[in-house]
């Protein structure tokens, strides 16, 4: 199963508070739905264990969606960043979670199936990265 299409069955079967929580990656890890991005899943854990799931969740209980959607971009944004993940397993363990809430009807899945959710560096010179032209 898609990690987008599990959250969002997950967060139905065991309510919004379940993104807050450690046990979200075993659930989502019973559903298989890390198979195919595995790198994905330390991002997941470092949003539950940091408590950014607990942040996602009050705000989405009780803020509007502006300020949901802003803290979810400023989430991405430092997982990429300060937490030296890639950008796209970012965004895609960040749109997951939108998607789950039902914020969202789009997600875009990450750029390869690798194990390795870090940030090497720029990209700059290696073979196939970045996806520009040659």
């Amino acid at each position: 199963m898609k990690l987008h299409d599990a959250m969002r069955k997950t967060v139905r079967e065991y309510g919004v508070r379940v993104i807050s929580e450690k046990r979200l990656i075993f659930i989502l890890a019973d559903l298989r739905a890390f198979e195919e991005y595995p790198a994905v899943k330390p991002v997941l854990e470092n949003i539950v264990s940091g408590g950014a799931g607990r942040e996602l969740v009050r705000l989405f209980l009780e803020e509007d969606r502006d300020w949901f959607l802003s803290y979810a971009g400023n989430l991405k944004k430092s997982l990429s960043g300060k937490n030296h993940f890639r950008q796209d397993l970012a965004d895609y363990a960040a749109d997951s979670l939108l998607y789950g809430l039902g914020l969202t009807d789009t997600v875009t899945e990450p750029s390869d199936h690798g194990f390795d959710p870090a940030e090497h560096g720029s990209g700059a010179g290696r073979a196939g990265a970045g996806g520009g032209r040659i």
